[in-house]
């Protein structure tokens, strides 16, 4: 293996920045001769990009990739899952504190994904979509977006709305046959993530219901060390989640998807 490692990034965040240190320390302590260099790319060329060796790894967040990946690309690790959480960002003249959401009744909201639509309608049917941010009276950010001035923000627990599968944690791509770089990222990879992650991307891809659209996914270990999994999908132009607890992993994906079929429709 090459004694450098160019790491390609296609976002900014601080969680970013913290993954990049942890591999660097991992690196000191575990590749002493290794050398790593980062520089940023747009993520419609990261194929190109390990193709060429122009990077040895692309960084980017779990959630932006496609369950079936490009020929000769894999995933070789994932992060810890951080903190990053999606915020509802609203004006302070729009602000309710009684109701859910805390944004006043009627309020115009920006949103760029049918998860956050469908979903946020189910909730608070009263609120109005609006296409441009310039119009709204509050849109949807994550906690690592400086909040504009005269806005406040409300953190979204992915318990209860939920997030894209894979949020919050981040993916290094490498290509599949640099088989060097795979096994020294192996004991890099979060290896209890990964079987929590599994989870919410598997769904979408055993899902063979072409009426049934998987948007958000979010799985945790309780303290009981069962396996909790909550998923919502778009299905037939309105809102259905559901929620199942499981001793283990197995066919976790499966029961919830036969009981997501079946479940009132909330349009």
């Amino acid at each position: 293996m090459d004694n450098k490692i160019n790491i390609c990034t296609c976002t900014e965040s601080a969680f970013l920045k913290d993954e990049l240190e942890r591999f660097r320390q991992f690196i000191s302590q575990n590749a002493e001769d290794m050398t790593l260099f980062s520089s940023q790319c747009k993520q419609e060329n990261i194929t190109d990009y390990l193709h060429t060796a122009k990077a040895s790894a692309v960084l980017l967040p779990l959630h932006d990739l496609p369950v079936q990946l490009p020929d000769g690309i894999s995933i070789a690790a994932l992060s810890p899952r951080y903190a990053l959480r999606e915020t509802l960002v609203i004006k302070s003249a729009s602000i309710d504190l009684n109701l859910e959401f805390r944004v006043k009744r009627g309020a115009a909201v920006f949103v760029s994904l049918d998860r956050q639509r469908f979903q946020l309608s189910s909730i608070r049917p009263d609120l109005i979509f609006v296409d441009s941010k310039e119009l709204a009276d509050a849109f949807f950010s994550d906690v690592s977006t400086e909040i504009p001035d005269g806005m406040e923000s409300v953190l979204l627990n992915p318990k209860e709305f939920l997030p894209q599968p894979g949020y919050g944690v981040f993916a290094w791509l490498t290509l599949t046959e640099n088989i060097s770089l795979r096994k020294l990222l192996k004991t890099f990879h979060h290896k209890e993530t990964a079987v929590l992650t599994n989870i919410e991307r598997k769904i979408s891809k055993i899902n063979g219901d072409q009426d049934i659209n998987i948007s958000g996914a979010y799985a945790w270990t309780g303290h009981d060390n069962n396996i909790h999994l909550y998923a919502g999908a778009v299905i037939h132009g309105g809102w259905a989640s559901k929620r199942i607890s499981q001793t283990s992993v197995v066919s976790i994906c499966e029961n919830l998807l036969e009981e997501l079929s079946s479940t009132t429709i909330h349009s």
